[in-house]
């Protein structure tokens, strides 16, 4: 498996490489999340991510993830998302568009 976020040449606190280590552990057990996709960086425990993934329940599950890792003191998550037919309302309760709700085809206003 190809994980961006590999190990690089870097100075980084030995935490943070063990952070690194123990991300990447935790993103490849779950061989559905497009990991590919996206990069991160450690520094001081604050791990920043970007990419570009499909959709934003993996955005979120990224996010949890890394939260729960040992030694994360902070997730900066810059991921971007593909497909905007799901979304969060106010409350971050999960909402699903249909394009059938959307294109209306009984006219019902």
């Amino acid at each position: 498996m190809n994980i961006k976020g590999g190990p690089h040449k870097e100075n980084t606190d030995p935490c943070d490489a063990c952070i690194k280590e123990s991300i990447l552990n935790h993103l490849s057990e779950h061989p559905y999340l497009p990991l590919e996709k996206i990069d991160f960086t450690v520094k001081y425990g604050i791990v920043t991510i970007f990419g570009n993934i499909p959709w934003e329940h993996q955005k979120m599950l990224i996010s949890a993830l890394l939260h729960k890792v040992k030694g994360v003191q902070e997730v900066l998550n810059n991921i971007c998302v593909e497909n905007e037919l799901f979304h969060l309302s106010l409350d971050n309760t999960p909402l699903i568009y249909s394009s059938i709700i959307h294109m209306n085809p009984l006219n019902l206003s």
